[in-house]
């Protein structure tokens, strides 16, 4: 569940569990918008709290309960039946265990260089990872011809 009270600050964490559903089961997308009700959404250049809030370095997703297919209604009447081997009844629980799972395909993050109204560019670091950029501003100073380079 979203926490109900609203968000006052730009830079308020908000624990949410709205999206733990189990549906649908594949090719699921969640998308989480952090500007989403934030007092300062719309004045993001003029918010130095915004945009060090949205500048992530260390992203927790914390995965709260583990799920199952349909393994909740299996039940172990085994475990009292005195005529089923130790070896069995320990292969019918592992394979109880086994339905448990927590599954996350892809995580991707989108992110923009800032360069404060300069050119900049974004450089692919490696071309075995394209989504993986560096930000790079070039600033043009106007006593100087030289074309200096800040990493973010």
């Amino acid at each position: 569940m979203e926490s109900l009270s609203p968000i006052s600050e730009d830079d308020r964490v908000v624990c949410r569990s709205d999206l733990a559903g189990i549906h649908p089961l594949e090719n699921a997308e969640m998308v989480i918008k952090i500007l989403e009700h934030r007092p300062s959404r719309f004045k993001f250049s003029s918010s130095e709290a915004l945009q060090n809030f949205t500048r992530a370095t260390n992203v927790r997703i914390r995965l709260l309960g583990t799920r199952t297919l349909q393994g909740h209604l299996m039940h172990l009447n085994d475990r009292t039946d005195p005529t089923v081997t130790r070896r069995v009844r320990e292969q019918i629980i592992w394979k109880s265990l086994a339905k448990y799972f927590y599954s996350i395909k892809e995580i991707l993050m989108g992110g923009r260089c800032v360069c404060n109204g300069h050119a900049g560019t974004c450089d692919i670091l490696d071309p075995r990872r394209p989504r993986t950029l560096l930000c790079r501003c070039s600033i043009l100073s106007s006593t100087d011809t030289r074309l200096e380079e800040k990493e973010k």
